[in-house]
């Protein structure tokens, strides 16, 4: 019960596990729940509010105590309607159903090894909502995406089967140990014999496939499939680091990494707002089709992306400018799912461009109260290309609403990129300060 407010009743099964659902009264606390049953168990210091859960790679690990102006931002951040729930890291072959951690109060205390990106989401909406929020956070550094993807899905999809099954499928396992074993015997006794003949030692077996944070599903399994039981407004997510050189895969990956989270929740499309990557110097990797990629979950329903051309830092894969980050997260949140429709959101995102008289003219969504180039100055990183498809360096202008690109030596212009690399230096803005995403016109 709420206080004796509201209650409702369940039967447990013989294991024990009994689920209910449960009116729960306005935004609010600290409220005390009482569970009776043979025993009786008092959940002290409860609040009612928003639930969101923040994954992904070392990016969203990364703490408040180390982001810019962290020192500051830790010893100010007390805000008890906040609440932290770090997720334990586990990386089982089947979905779990419990996790370790605990919720935690928002304290200058607590708060400096806490998610920067998470604390800064949670921050903004607590404070323009008035409302108590939670924050869930099962992130690991250096971790793909497809250990993020549930099993289910991945199998649905034809992806990483073989990977699946060496872990998780009884018959394979057991075959592959049985193999195992008998190399091993054959090797002891090849071994042996080489000893005592002064030779020197064989090549010891290949040991049975271990499973680990990079395993496909294995981090779904420990790490969301626990919290699927519970309620949640949304996820935001800041990941593909570790995928921008596994393209290939990526493409359909993230969508579906996506998908199969919302049908394990069963809470329908639920918001889902994650980080486009920031510039980094992946060397032989070009993050900018990454980007792409990111850039394409848009057309999922209840998918948004924060664009982080501006808050990144070409030597360093970690930056420290996490408030931008969650914040223009919280923008999403706050425009899609709050209320809050008349809010810019989202930068300039290309949506087509046309050829006239030689120039490329370029439409853009999210353009807010205008388009402007980056402290006054001219649109910078556009080139352009004919039919032969060798890029230059373009002028770009912006015309209202509209960017116009050209090159008085391509005559008969065929497509456009911007910014597309992994410098990804951005130039083209609206004007309430959100960047342009890189992009390109083409699909070669």
């Amino acid at each position: 019960s709420w206080g004796g407010a509201l209650s409702a009743t369940a039967t447990a099964d013989e294991d024990g596990t009994w689920k209910t659902t449960l009116k729960t009264p306005p935004a609010g606390g600290p409220f005390t729940v009482t569970i009776k049953g043979k025993n009786t168990l008092k959940l002290e210091n409860v609040l009612i509010g928003e639930v969101w859960v923040c994954s992904g790679q070392s990016n969203m690990e990364y703490r408040l105590a180390a982001a810019e102006n962290g020192e500051q931002e830790q010893n100010e951040a007390n805000h008890p309607q906040i609440r932290f729930f770090q997720v334990g890291g586990a990386h089982p072959a089947h979905p779990a159903d419990d996790v370790k951690g605990q919720w935690v109060e928002c304290s200058s205390k607590s708060a400096g090894g806490v998610s920067a990106v998470a604390y800064f989401f949670g921050r903004k909406i607590h404070r323009d909502l008035d409302v108590p929020v939670g924050l869930i956070i099962p992130a690991m550094g250096a971790t793909p995406a497809r250990a993020w993807t549930s099993g289910k899905m991945l199998l649905e999809k034809n992806m990483y089967v073989n990977e699946i099954k060496q872990v998780s499928d009884p018959e394979t396992v057991a075959k592959a140990k049985s193999k195992y074993e008998a190399e091993m015997a054959q090797w002891q006794d090849a071994a042996e014999k080489a000893k005592a003949e002064g030779a020197p030692e064989p090549k010891r077996p290949r040991g049975l496939p271990r499973i680990g944070s990079r395993t496909p599903s294995a981090l779904f399994n420990g790490m969301i499939s626990p919290l699927t039981a519970s309620t949640i407004k949304g996820v935001i997510w800041y990941q593909g680091e570790n995928d921008v050189t596994g393209l290939p895969w990526y493409k359909p990956l993230f969508p579906s990494l996506i998908q199969s989270w919302r049908d394990a929740w069963r809470l329908g499309d639920f918001p889902f707002y994650h980080v486009q990557l920031p510039p980094y110097d992946y060397g032989g990797a070009n993050s900018a089709y990454l980007r792409e990629v990111q850039m394409n979950s848009l057309s999922m329903p209840n998918v948004g992306i924060a664009v982080t051309l501006d808050l990144g830092d070409f030597k360093d894969i970690h930056p420290p400018y996490k408030k931008g980050v969650g914040e223009r997260l919280a923008l999403w949140a706050l425009a899609r799912d709050y209320g809050q429709t008349d809010l810019v959101h989202c930068g300039p995102i290309y949506r087509d461009m046309k050829v006239e008289d030689g120039k490329v003219r370029l439409s853009f969504d999210h353009t807010g109260s205008g388009l402007i180039a980056k402290d006054g100055s001219a649109l910078a990183n556009f080139v352009i290309a004919g039919a032969d498809k060798k890029f230059v360096p373009a002028q770009a202008v912006i015309d209202g609403a509209t960017v116009v690109v050209s090159n008085d030596e391509v005559v008969e212009p065929v497509a456009v990129r911007y910014a597309f690399d992994n410098a990804g230096v951005p130039s083209l803005f609206n004007k309430e300060g959100l960047p342009a995403s890189s992009f390109r016109t083409d699909d070669w």
